[in-house]
């Protein structure tokens, strides 16, 4: 199309796919796994299987609904249905997952192991639930023909979505994930919480400047910019580190340390009167039914505990 200086898409069309992308594809994809690593990562109560279901009706239903009336060019009443239902799908969903609630136990890891991952993840939800609020006062301002919204749909509530969750929930349970599957550690905490802090600034300098033509609105979006490179740029740098030899050496020394010295722990408490012999994962709180079985199975192996005394 760019040869022939084309319109692949009208430009309403054209923003009816990108939420298709962003929110029918990646967000809910996202979700999807959040409801396996995330409990267990974090150690959180098992997830409301009913209002987790509910949510993904509202969120497949409100995409649809927003991209079908966006092809058919109905009336900003008509679409801002769709983005209502996926706002009240987020809110659900967030409260699905209980991410927020204390956590079925206090997660103790390896020494070295970068442990403030789950600051990334709780802000990624956080930021979701902001999202949720900005698409309702979108689709507020489309029913009262007043856009509350100053700025383009695409700019404030778009990048809380791709900045503030999605890039947000990927280096909290990237860097977790990726060290613990491959036997390592990460170096240079202090960066991570450089990129922590850079990230959610660079949001919510979206967020201010989606509100209306603030004075040095350019700069605050350059700054913005500015800011989430550095983010990325840090995440970067720390997971291409983190699969040095070096690293995976002071994690096998640390691992095997801890082993020894839980071990120990197990061996003088079988020595005990009373104490049942063998050994158990430790893997939280019980419960009957099917969601005892994703807790069990994903809170014993996200966690650096090697086995403890029953």
């Amino acid at each position: 199309m760019a040869d022939t200086s084309g319109i692949a898409a009208p430009g309403l069309w054209n923003i009816a796919m990108i939420n298709a992308g962003l929110v029918g594809f990646l967000i809910i994809f996202i979700l999807g796994v959040t409801t396996r690593a995330v409990v267990g990562f974090l150690a959180l109560k098992p997830t409301s299987r009913w209002i987790s279901g509910i949510a993904l009706v509202l969120l497949n239903v409100g995409t649809g609904w927003y991209v079908l009336a966006r092809y058919r060019g109905e009336s900003d009443e008509t679409t801002a249905i769709g983005l209502l239902l996926q706002a009240v799908g987020f809110v659900a969903f967030a409260i699905a997952i209980r991410v927020f609630e204390r956590p079925t136990k206090k997660n103790t890891y390896i020494e070295g192991t970068y442990g403030r991952y789950e600051w990334f993840i709780r802000a990624a939800f956080v930021w979701l639930l902001v999202a949720a609020a900005l698409i309702v006062l979108d689709a507020i301002g489309m029913l009262s023909d007043d856009r509350i919204l100053k700025a383009p749909l695409s700019a404030p509530i778009t990048h809380v979505f791709t900045l503030g969750f999605v890039t947000m929930i990927i280096m909290g349970v990237g860097l977790r994930m990726l060290t613990l599957f491959e036997g390592t550690e990460a170096p240079m905490h202090w960066l991570m919480d450089v990129a922590f802090v850079a990230l959610n600034v660079s949001v919510l300098l979206r967020v201010v400047f989606g509100f209306g033509s603030l004075a040095g609105a350019g700069q605050l979006q350059g700054l913005s910019g500015g800011l989430g490179l550095l983010a990325l740029v840090a995440f970067g740098i720390v997971l291409r580190r983190s699969f040095s030899a070096k690293q995976r050496a002071s994690y096998a020394r640390r691992a095997a340390a801890a082993g020894m010295e839980r071990f120990a722990q197990v061996r003088v408490a079988r020595s005990k009167p009373g104490t049942p012999l063998g050994m158990t994962l430790n893997a939280g709180p019980t419960s009957s039914g099917p969601a005892s079985d994703s807790s069990e199975t994903t809170s014993s192996s996200a966690s650096d505990d090697t086995p403890s005394a029953s």
